[in-house]
């Protein structure tokens, strides 16, 4: 993914490259105080992001969404300088392109939209945290004092400063939020089952190539989630990469690959793409480096 502070070099420094504790899965929920943009193609995160370039203060987030995109400004690992009570350590921040105080007088659709987003991106958010400290972020709020003791969830700006803060507002739709990422979550788990079943299929079969060649077609069918990090690549079909990989192996070895060595291959390519999010073009190119190698 695309970090805009990294293509677009702050005026002055806006995150720590190395952070100085272990994330917790808390996200703090923010609103950027920018005026909204409802008037034509929404651009308000690309204006957020500008603006955090620019400034002369600190002031950071990892994600910053607006009805019709998502943009990343700080890679998870890092810190942000995203809320100023001690916590940019362990947390991750994201926020919304508007004010505080707009939610009411918003048209539906937009915040309908705006929430869309920012459910997805916190589940982008809790599924690198369970990969890096295998801690779940649960769809619930969190107060200030489990934030500091380490629960994870999500929590206010204004709960943690209250004294100057007040983001993202008494009106912030959070039913509708965590019900989205939640369901997501769910989505993605459910997602997660069936490739692993149909890869125990494919794994398990003793059926014929042509027939193998169905079941790994189906399992790439059925492995897109709308949970981005485990969407596969589809542009280049799970089939067709396994078409490939025999003329490979005949290429090499002047012969294709053995109905058992086509099968290991299938799991592993399945793996690969479904389960770890990568795509099959780079697991064709490694198999064609290590066909090199063995000559």
């Amino acid at each position: 993914m695309g970090v805009y502070l990294e293509d677009n070099p702050p005026k002055r420094s806006q995150f720590r490259k190395k952070r100085r504790a272990e994330v917790t899965g808390a996200i703090v929920i923010h609103t950027a105080e920018n005026k909204p943009d409802i008037n034509g193609p929404d651009r308000g995160a690309e204006n957020v992001a500008k603006f955090i370039a620019g400034r002369s203060e600190s002031g950071s987030y990892h994600s910053v969404v607006d009805s019709s995109s998502v943009l990343h400004l700080v890679r998870y690992e890092w810190e942000a300088f995203h809320e100023g009570t001690g916590g940019n350590r362990w947390s991750l921040g994201l926020t919304f392109a508007t004010k505080a105080s707009e939610w009411q007088r918003l048209p539906p659709k937009w915040v309908d939209d705006i929430i869309s987003n920012g459910a997805k991106e916190a589940r982008a958010m809790a599924d690198w945290v369970k990969a890096t400290v295998d801690v779940d972020v649960p769809a619930r709020r969190i107060s200030a004092s489990e934030y500091r003791a380490g629960e994870a969830g999500f929590v206010t700006h204004a709960e943690l400063d209250p004294g100057r803060r007040s983001d993202p507002g008494s009106q912030f739709p959070w039913q509708d939020f965590l019900d989205q990422f939640e369901e997501l979550g769910n989505i993605a788990d459910r997602d997660a089952e069936d490739v692993d079943e149909k890869v125990d299929d494919v794994e398990e079969s003793d059926e014929t190539d042509e027939q193998l060649s169905e079941a790994v077609t189906v399992v790439s069918a059925t492995a897109g989630s709308q949970n981005g990090q485990r969407t596969a690549a589809l542009e280049y079909p799970f089939s067709l990469a396994l078409d490939d990989i025999d003329e490979l192996y005949r290429a090499y070895k002047g012969t294709r690959p053995s109905s058992k060595v086509r099968q290991e291959i299938a799991k592993d390519l399945a793996r690969h793409v479904f389960a770890d999010g990568n795509d099959s073009y780079g697991f064709v190119v490694d198999v064609e480096k290590r066909l090199r190698t063995e000559e």
